[in-house]
């Protein structure tokens, strides 16, 4: 059963959900257009102290320090996703079930998810073109998320990508 306790997560794969979802919210009601962290890295690796695995990455004590959480690879895929957006606004709210669309010059990005415990259904029309990328960024199948011409939505946001697709991080050796 899911923890209640918003507080503690219970685990990294919950903790990145909220994240997101979170962050989604401040970009649509542009709460200053600023986000701050509390933590960066956790406090430690006890996950029973609720203030010790606020971070997205992991603490000095872990097994791999600073190693990053799914926390942080789900902002670095929100960042890259939404990267160039000049707006964001909730597309379709309907009855527990959210798609909100960023808007920049070259693509549209919507996120997609429910609040609902069960899995949902919805339908939209995204146009021609489209690709899909999970919570952490990597590109899906349609089939993945379509039941009968709608899409399937859990409480874990996916994307849908009209228009330029955001390119990959280029590494050292790719840029020197």
């Amino acid at each position: 059963s899911r923890n209640n306790d918003f507080l503690n997560c219970k685990n990294e794969y919950d903790q990145a959900i909220w994240l997101i979802r979170g962050l989604n919210q401040i970009k649509l009601n542009n709460i200053n257009n600023k986000v701050w962290f509390y933590d960066f890295a956790d406090d430690g690796d006890r996950i029973n102290e609720k203030e010790h695995c606020f971070g997205v990455v992991h603490s000095t004590t872990n097994e791999v320090p600073y190693s990053a959480k799914y926390a942080y690879l789900s902002l670095a895929a929100f960042n890259k996703l939404t990267e160039g957006a000049v707006s964001a606004e909730e597309v379709k709210n309907d009855a527990y079930k959210f798609i909100t669309k960023y808007h920049s010059e070259n693509r549209d990005t919507y996120m997609l998810w429910t609040t609902k415990s069960a899995e949902q259904t919805i339908s939209y029309n995204f146009g021609a073109n489209v690709k899909y990328y999970d919570l952490l960024g990597n590109e899906i199948p349609e089939s993945e998320i379509m039941t009968n011409g709608n899409y399937r939505l859990t409480c874990e946001p996916y994307y849908a990508v009209t228009g330029e697709q955001p390119t990959a991080v280029k590494s050292d050796e790719q840029t020197a």
